[in-house]
């Protein structure tokens, strides 16, 4: 493992692309932060904060097929070049004017993330042109690992150096960022596919969603994989509401300035999600079936979620943020324990034809799922509070978890490979 590693540096190009992928996703966390507390400190309005989530995802919506198709016919490095220095100019621009526009956190969220679209996708598909076949997993372990690291790396940073030198000079350092991102993408080699045909990006965009709807009459037809792909989306859904509920937990539960919710929330969860990306598919080893580690991941997120709303509040100063760190780490680590045997389960028991159109796809219907939902505990928060959307969230997981005992589903023990 140690010489796959060291070959991946010392042999290709791959450092390149890895490195622009760290300056990009410490970056994209960072301005998920500082645009999330911006916007707080001037609404105090959780509402507000979902539109933030619903300017981000309109992109994926709007654009993410057509560049989804165009990927395919456009040189990568070429690709992958623009999309960074674009950005940098785009977040550097926005310093310039934060000040005076609060409500431009709309737009730089929404023109971040078109770009983003075209970004993502190039990256990923560039790891199969700098790495041989027998070294991916090396790499896609690699990239994975970043990913985590970088949203508990990119919020702890967001939150300490917007403390020490402000909201504006905080979205310099991320320009920079990306700027490096952009020089470290210019030494990668040329990367396009053979020549295409000129209607291949409108037949991308056919494929594209003529893969969704094949998935989709696939899925109907298998209620194991139905269930167990409704179990992820939900859990994405809590996942986007607890984000945007963030600043208001901090200062409504934690009795902490929102600005310094990056340290006493995600971080922890951040930890607990590295952590159960460990020690969960050690479970799994060891011969637990999906089904209980996912039944015992519910009922523990909903126990911790009603002891973090309703009695953490009521403990001195610093055992609240002590204990509370503690339960929010535990989240994280239960929230992969529902994550990763259905994952798994998906992948063991989907058919080789649809496995591509359903994972390919998952972010598409995912970003879909998560707006509406989003939207309305938005005005859910505003209206009754914090506690009672984080109650509602704890009674959700309940809900799931006497279903499946009450009705004894069977959606995770039916399976091609015994685990």
């Amino acid at each position: 493992m140690k010489e796959d590693i060291t070959f991946l540096f010392k042999n290709t190009k791959f450092p390149y692309l890895w490195f622009s992928q760290i300056f990009s996703q410490i970056t994209i966390n960072m301005m998920n932060y500082l645009l999330l507390i911006r916007l707080y400190e001037n609404t105090n309005s959780t509402l507000a904060i979902s539109f933030l989530w619903v300017s981000y995802s309109l992109p994926v919506i709007l654009i993410g097929p057509v560049a989804y198709a165009m990927v395919d016919i456009l040189d990568r490095r070429k690709v992958l070049i623009a999309t960074n220095f674009f950005q940098a100019m785009l977040v550097f621009f926005y310093a310039i004017y934060a000040r005076s526009f609060v409500f431009g956190a709309y737009g730089i969220a929404f023109f971040y993330s078109l770009l983003n679209q075209f970004y993502v996708p190039s990256e990923s598909s560039s790891i199969t042109s700098l790495v041989e076949r027998k070294y991916l997993p090396q790499a896609n372990g690699l990239f994975f690992v970043t990913q985590q690291l970088s949203l508990i790396l990119g919020f702890a940073l967001a939150s300490v150096i917007n403390n020490f030198i402000g909201f504006d000079l905080s979205l310099y350092v991320c320009a920079a960022f990306l700027f490096i991102g952009f020089i470290s993408v210019t030494f990668l080699p040329k990367m396009k596919f053979s020549e295409k045909q000129k209607g291949d990006v409108e037949n991308g965009i056919i494929s594209f969603f003529q893969s969704i709807y094949s998935g989709y009459k696939y899925i109907r037809t298998n209620k194991n994989i139905f269930i167990t792909l409704a179990v992820l989306i939900s859990v994405q859904i809590m996942y986007s509401i607890i984000v945007i509920s963030v600043p208001t937990i901090s200062e409504t539960l934690l009795d902490v300035p929102a600005k310094l919710s990056g340290v006493f929330l995600v971080i922890p969860a951040g930890i607990g999600s590295m952590l159960g990306a460990i020690y969960i598919p050690m479970f799994l080893k060891n011969k637990w079936r999906k089904r209980r580690l996912v039944e015992t991941s519910l009922l523990v997120i909903a126990t911790l979620l009603f002891t973090e709303t309703f009695l953490i509040y009521y403990l001195p100063a610093v055992a609240r943020l002590i204990i509370s760190g503690v339960i929010i780490l535990f989240i994280g680590v239960f929230f992969t324990g529902i994550l990763i045997p259905s994952q798994t389960f998906l992948q063991e028991n989907t058919s080789d034809e649809y496995k591509g159109r359903i994972f390919g796809n998952m972010w598409f219907i995912t970003t879909i799922a998560t707006v509406i939902p989003v939207i309305f505990y938005g005005f859910f928060t505003e209206l009754f509070g914090i506690k009672l959307v984080l109650a509602s969230i704890s009674f959700a997981c309940l809900t799931m978890y006497y279903f499946s005992k009450r009705d004894n589903l069977k959606f995770f023990e039916y399976e091609k490979n015994k685990s």
